[in-house]
């Protein structure tokens, strides 16, 4: 089912049905009206465009490419409308372009920028079920960006930048680098992976192989040349 659609910004009194991009909002005065669809993760759930839908893992690759209004789906698939980044256990994100045109031209929050919209996963500790909510967490105009921090605890930020909007929006989503400052037990590495000259390479290699047999996440303390980030 659908839950509340809310925001982060705003009066706090409107807050929890703020997200007006869609249906799932506040509700309208009229019976057929306004004009407009469902937000990013609810458009995902009912299935209608599900040709046309991306599940990106930027841990593993970046992604670049065009995001279409939902008016401007065609059946064949070859448009796509809807982004999703998997993000634990707790929360999805989903990406989509809020172009207020055709069957969505009435949308009243967001209107042809980017959204970013979080689907809350696990119990609602109020009413014991499982959450169904969503919240829009940005809303990008060309050449803005949202950083996503420490994306699935696991120390990394992922990063969605909106590179250009015309008639669809051309997006870029990628995760920080494979590498951190996690110091090593071992004296020749104790600055931090980032600091390792290339003449430890080998030694570094061996480490790093040794740390994925014992299935370490290994992205935490090895640089790409370990050739074992996710």
């Amino acid at each position: 089912g659908f839950g509340e659609a809310g925001i982060t910004t705003g009066d706090k009194k409107i807050r929890e049905y703020g997200d007006r991009s869609g249906y799932m909002g506040n509700s309208y005065p009229v019976d057929d009206g306004p004009k407009m669809c469902y937000n990013g993760p609810n458009n995902w759930k009912l299935g209608w465009y599900r040709n046309s839908h991306v599940t990106v893992n930027p841990f593993r690759k970046r992604w670049k490419g065009n995001i279409f209004g939902i008016s401007d789906y065609v059946k064949s698939g070859s448009r796509k409308v809807l982004v999703e980044i998997k993000g634990g256990s707790r929360k999805d994100y989903y990406v989509s372009f809020n172009a207020a045109t055709g069957i969505n031209s009435d949308t009243q929050f967001g209107e042809n920028r980017v959204l970013v919209t979080i689907q809350h996963k696990g119990i609602d500790p109020k009413t014991k079920r499982s959450r169904v909510d969503t919240t829009v967490v940005a809303t990008l105009r060309a050449q803005q960006h949202r950083t996503i921090s420490n994306f699935k605890s696991e120390g990394r930020n992922v990063y969605i930048k909106v590179d250009t909007i015309t008639n669809f929006a051309r997006v870029h989503i990628w995760a920080s680098p494979c590498v951190n400052n996690k110091k090593w037990s071992d004296k020749t590495f104790k600055k931090g992976c980032a600091d390792v000259k290339s003449n430890n390479k080998s030694k570094l290699e061996k480490n790093c192989n040794l740390i994925s047999r014992q299935n370490l996440p290994v992205w935490k303390f090895c640089l790409k040349v370990c050739k074992k980030c996710e």
